[in-house]
Parts: C-alpha cells; structure tokens; sequence
C-alpha cells in the first residue's frame, strides 16, 4: 500500500491575486491501493468458456455386464460338453459291453464249445393234439431198450423226446393215443426233426397210432 500527493498547480494571475492570502495547501488525494497479486496465469480472452470435462463412464455397470455375459458363455460350453460327454460315454459303454460279451466267448471254450455243438441226432419225437383241445385219457409209447412208458389224462398238445444211439436201436418204436372225447385225435413222430409218421383218428374215446417207419 502507498500514499501519493498530488497538487494542483495555479497560474500567475491567480497566483499574484492570492499573494498575500495564505497558501492553499496542496489538495492532498491519498490514494490507496493495495498492491496486486501476482497474476494466477494467462487470462482467457472475453467470451471464453472453458471446456467442459466429459462425464464419468459408467464402468461399474459395464464390468457387471461383461462378468454376467461371460458367466452365460461360459454355461453354455459347459453344459454342450457335458451332453455331448453322456451321448460319448453311452456310446462307448454300449461298444464296450459288446466288445466284452465277444471277447468272453472267444476265451471261454466252454461258450465255444456249446456255440459251436451241432444239435443232438437220433432223437425221436412223438406228438398228440385234438381238434377240440380236450384231454387225451392215455398216451401209450416206447422207448430205449424197447421199454414202454404210459401216461393218463394228458393235455393236447403233449410231447415227448427219446434218444437213441442210433437209427436201428429205434426199429419198430411206435406210440398210441386214446381220446377222452369227440372230435379229432392226430398223433406224430419226427425224427431228427423231420416228420416221418402221422396219423388222426375221430369220434368219441377214439385210439390213433404212429411209429417210425424202417
């Protein structure tokens, strides 16, 4: 701060005019002023606004975004992997068990054996039906060594196999038939399979008969 004096001057004239009246003392002007600060920085020129700071980006939402987004993907990969691990693993587990049912009977000579064991021969069959499904009363048949078997009050469709060490120890095996009721009564002899002997017989308590032919 300072104080400056200043004084107005005057002109002859009024000068001689005052000469004698005492001086007018000098018009004293204080003037006070308070010393500037130092300039903050270059001053913008009129008009000027100074730019505006853009806003803050939203990363809080954004990164939430993205976790929840990679969180799905992530699902979806998993979840396609472990269906197609189930189709994988059912598939092979299928090829496997087959793989080891074939190795099985590839080791096993008993399963090769029963596999590979042609069916029995000399093996004689008979056979008796009705036509009306009714009971046979007595089946009457022989067997090894000429033995003869009787059986009664048998259902139709009843069977029996003998077998025999061979074709000629069979020679004159035969077997018969009662009916208990009407209708038909068939008997039937296969040997090895094939039919060879058949017969039927009708009426009430009727009696058929078959053998094996020489």
């Amino acid at each position: 701060m300072f104080i400056q004096l200043s004084c107005v001057p005057r002109t002859d004239r009024e000068f001689h005019a005052t000469f004698r009246a005492p001086r007018q003392p000098c018009e004293r002007a204080l003037l006070m002023t308070q010393v500037p600060p130092p300039p903050a920085g270059p001053q913008q020129p009129a008009g000027y606004y100074p730019p505006q700071q853009p806003p803050k980006k939203k990363r809080g939402f954004l990164k939430w975004a993205g976790i929840a987004l990679g969180a799905v993907v992530l699902l979806s990969i998993v979840g396609a992997a472990l269906s197609g691990g189930d189709d994988t693993d059912a598939s092979s587990g299928s090829d496997t068990a087959e793989t080891n049912r074939e190795e099985e009977t590839q080791a096993d000579p008993a399963a090769q054996e029963e596999a590979a064991e042609p069916a029995p021969e000399n093996v004689l069959r008979y056979e008796v039906t009705t036509s009306t499904g009714a009971p046979l009363g007595m089946v009457t048949y022989m067997s090894t060594d000429f033995n003869i078997s009787q059986e009664a009050n048998v259902p139709s469709g009843w069977s029996k196999e003998v077998q025999f060490d061979s074709k000629l120890d069979a020679m004159g095996a035969n077997m018969n038939a009662q009916n208990s009721g009407g209708g038909d009564v068939t008997c039937r002899v296969f040997w090895d399979g094939e039919l060879v002997n058949e017969n039927t017989s009708s009426g009430e308590f009727a009696m058929v008969t078959c053998s094996l032919p020489n």
